[in-house]
């Protein structure tokens, strides 16, 4: 993770601030780490103006956003993921599924575990369908999978029992990819029965869900992640369902999104056809050979010459930034260390040279000027000591402050602070461990 994706994962982690309340939080102040560093009064007026949540004053809320705001609460989440062995992506990653940034409610983040996230960037065919599927369904849905993952065509779907796990079954039989979206943290099989193929995927495939680690699974966040399914999907498959199923919400998305969706027809009188037929009805494609999406998703991807769609590069080019920040930091900081040894020597030296040449001759003059020097230095140390920078520097202890709490406690402005802190510590009397704390050195 990046500095950027700290913000998105506190923010997306604020306990009652759900998604439409979020969003109005992003519309306003544009990123995350704008609203983690605004001003009380800011904050404040925003929510009175602008936010409305059932059950939840807007004291509680403003409430809710000043609690979590510390280094302890981003960093107990970090750990939380690392010892799950769970990656995050924020919305404001140059890794984030471009795809999904185009969706209606793209989700401010994804949790990753597997072992082939480079699978979100690739084109993608998606298998979706009844869960008390017939044996004809589940073995066209398994036959389907397997046909795309030998030809390189990764399989998503939601791990639900029945067509969504037979077509993820094929594709990981062949060989190919898997993208599993849960309604759930990433870190739970759900439903149980399948976690073998759940086993499976962590090692030839991706698991994402838009829920934190250890998040239960619920009724409401199935249809949600439905939108996810069909955003990161270039073609939609449904094999089998009802006439009213959450097969049909899927693809209600899929059509919104601009997505090609096919059915595999059914019998007229079976319930299992009536969603399939009812897609055909309504214009859908009907899914006759396997090989005519192969081609389509292959002359896709040749199209797409400009995308960048390696994780691996991505992450590489990530870390290569880093290292060019950190090794120009160090370089700023010995060439100015280097300059101020380099002007203590100077002045030692030019000290020296003066004290030769005036000798005994000038020894009163020189006594007379220490004593000049001495008043200059305690007139300047008077000033210090009443200065806005000392009450500033005073405010600052052993424990890491925010500016907000070095501004009360110095009772100088924030923009007085912020703009004392960068000058206190390019004298190197304070430090920054974490973002936006500061301590003495």
């Amino acid at each position: 993770m990046d500095n950027r994706d700290y913000y998105w994962l506190w923010f997306s982690n604020i306990q009652g601030i759900g998604y439409k309340t979020g969003k109005a939080f992003l519309d306003y102040f544009m990123d995350p780490e704008n609203i983690y560093k605004a001003g009380d009064k800011e904050l404040k007026g925003f929510i009175d103006k602008y936010i409305r949540i059932p059950g939840v004053s807007k004291d509680e809320c403003y409430g809710r956003i000043v609690k979590s705001r510390n280094y302890n609460y981003i960093k107990e989440k970090i750990q939380i993921l690392t010892n799950k062995n769970v990656d995050y992506i924020s919305m404001g990653s140059n890794r984030y599924p471009e795809k999904l940034r185009c969706i209606d409610m793209p989700p401010f983040g994804l949790y990753l575990m597997g072992s082939r996230p480079e699978l979100l960037y690739k084109s993608s065919v998606a298998i979706i369908g009844a869960r008390n599927c017939t044996a004809y369904g589940y073995r066209y849905a398994e036959k389907i999978g397997f046909e795309l993952g030998i030809n390189g065509i990764p399989v998503i779907s939601g791990l639900a029992r029945g067509i969504d796990g037979a077509g993820m079954r094929g594709a990981y039989n062949s060989g190919g990819g898997v993208i599993a979206v849960m309604g759930c943290g990433v870190n739970i099989c759900y439903p149980g029965d399948n976690i073998e193929l759940y086993e499976n995927i962590k090692d030839n495939g991706i698991i994402i869900s838009e829920y934190f680690a250890d998040s239960p699974p619920e009724q409401w966040k199935f249809p949600m992640r439905n939108r996810i399914i069909s955003g990161l999907s270039d073609v939609l498959i449904v094999a089998e369902a009802r006439k009213k199923s959450g097969s049909l919400i899927t693809v209600e998305h899929a059509l919104n999104q601009g997505k090609d969706v096919y059915a595999i027809p059914g019998r007229l009188d079976d319930k299992l056809s009536e969603g399939c037929n009812k897609i055909i009805r309504d214009g859908g494609g009907i899914l006759l050979d396997v090989d005519e999406i192969v081609e389509y998703i292959k002359g896709k991807n040749a199209e797409v010459t400009q995308e960048v769609n390696d994780y691996q590069n991505l992450t590489v080019m990530h870390e290569i930034r880093e290292k060019q920040e950190k090794q120009e930091k160090q370089e700023k900081q010995e060439k100015q260390e280097k300059q101020e040894k380099q002007e203590k020597q100077e002045n030692q030296e030019t000290q020296e040279n003066q004290e030769i040449r005036e000798n005994q001759e000038i020894r009163e003059n020189q006594e007379n000027q220490e004593i000049r020097e001495n008043q200059e230095n305690q007139k300047n140390q008077e000033i210090w000591e009443k200065s806005p920078e000392r009450k500033i520097y005073d405010a600052i202890d052993l424990f890491p402050k925010t500016i907000e709490e070095i501004a009360a406690i110095s009772g100088e402005t924030v923009d007085a602070v912020q703009n004392t802190v960068i000058l206190l510590q390019v004298k190197g009397l304070i430090k920054e461990p974490s973002i936006n704390m500061y301590v003495k050195q």
